[in-house]
Formats: structure tokens, C-alpha cells, sequence
């Protein structure tokens, strides 16, 4: 059986962004909008501490008005990336086993 995984958040600052088996609800219904990657309306998808280490975690924060670097990503091919070329890590919600 195939589940699909999908992007999620909580509409908190500072809740981590996290990989879940897709169940439609809106904490996974993401858009992409000037560089911003956005969720719950006015949450973004944010670099946590503005750290430019590899493997840092993702988390939402209120969208900030003067594109904040933490908050800027651009994506290709459908691969979303951090335009300070670094790797980022995700939290999965599930344990396998």
C-alpha cells in the first residue's frame, strides 16, 4: 500500500515543520508566494534561528512584510530549496519500524 506524505505544521510560531501521511486538512495546504512558502494564511515557512548550518530544522513564524532571508526560499522542478544553499531537516511525525 503507497501513503502519501505531505508538509504540516501547526498554526503556532515556532511549531516544527513536519512530514505526515496526507489527510487533507489545512495544515498541509501550503502555497508559494513571492519567495515565501506560506501556510494557515499568515504563517511562513521559516529557517529556525537564521541558522546557515547544514541539517537546521524548519519551523512557521508569522510571516514577516520585509522578506525576511529566513522566510525566502525558491524552488526548481518542484524541489523546494534555501537560497543560502544549504541543507535543511525535517521532522517526521511517524516511527518505522
Amino acid at each position: 500500500m503507497h501513503v502519501a506524505f505531505c508538509l504540516s505544521a501547526e498554526n503556532t510560531d515556532g511549531a516544527p515543520a513536519v512530514i505526515q501521511p496526507c489527510t487533507g486538512n489545512k495544515s498541509q495546504n501550503w502555497s508559494f508566494e513571492g519567495g515565501s512558502i506560506k501556510v494557515h494564511g499568515d504563517k511562513c515557512l521559516d529557517v529556525t534561528g537564521g541558522s546557515t548550518q547544514n541539517g537546521v530544522k524548519l519551523q512557521v513564524w508569522t510571516c514577516s512584510d520585509n522578506k525576511n532571508p529566513n522566510q525566502q526560499f525558491y524552488y526548481t522542478v518542484r524541489l523546494a530549496r534555501c537560497p543560502i544553499s544549504r541543507s535543511v531537516s525535517l521532522t517526521y511525525s511517524l516511527s518505522f519500524i
